[in-house]
């Protein structure tokens, strides 16, 4: 289940209590606007206030590991690449805060979505950067933009392609 599921099953569930955020985050003891991060594609999940959350809407906490699925991009047809750029849609969504980008142009805009994926992103972010794109794109991507990036992100993600000898 990635994030975007969770967000909309936590909206779905608080509509259906007919419970405001403020209302919900009284029971869960945060605040209505950390709820409407929670609903609106957050990534940075606090495992004790999910199971706040579950409980307050009379709902149950499920958290499973599952294997994840390789994007083959070898023989990638057009119908692969259409649902690659769905699921990439879907799965970056929440780095978007800040601009709207149409769907079918999510992966025009490539060095701008690796900065943020490599700033921002969550693990299953960057794992789909890396199925989606090489390891020299996001690499070079990264020397061209790295001021762009946190001090903090430059020296992870630099350290990272060196060990790769990419950089």
């Amino acid at each position: 289940m990635q994030s975007y599921d969770i967000s909309n099953k936590i909206r779905y569930l608080r509509l259906k209590a007919n419970l405001t955020l403020k209302e919900l985050a009284g029971l869960v003891g945060t605040s209505a606007p950390a709820l409407h991060r929670y609903e609106n594609g957050w990534h940075r999940f606090e495992l004790q206030t999910l199971e706040k959350i579950a409980t307050a809407l009379g709902a149950f906490l499920e958290i499973r590991i599952l294997p994840q699925k390789k994007i083959e991009r070898k023989s990638m047809n057009w119908a692969t690449a259409q649902r690659t750029q769905i699921y990439a849609y879907h799965l970056l969504k929440p780095l978007f805060w800040d601009v709207k980008i149409p769907r079918k142009q999510i992966l025009d805009y490539q060095d701008w979505l690796l900065v943020r994926v490599l700033d921002y992103g969550n693990k299953d972010q960057v794992t789909a950067l890396f199925q989606i794109f090489s390891f020299e794109k996001i690499s070079s991507s990264f020397l061209k933009n790295q001021h762009k990036l946190s001090r903090k992100t430059q020296t992870a993600w630099g350290y990272f392609f060196e060990r790769k000898n990419l950089l």
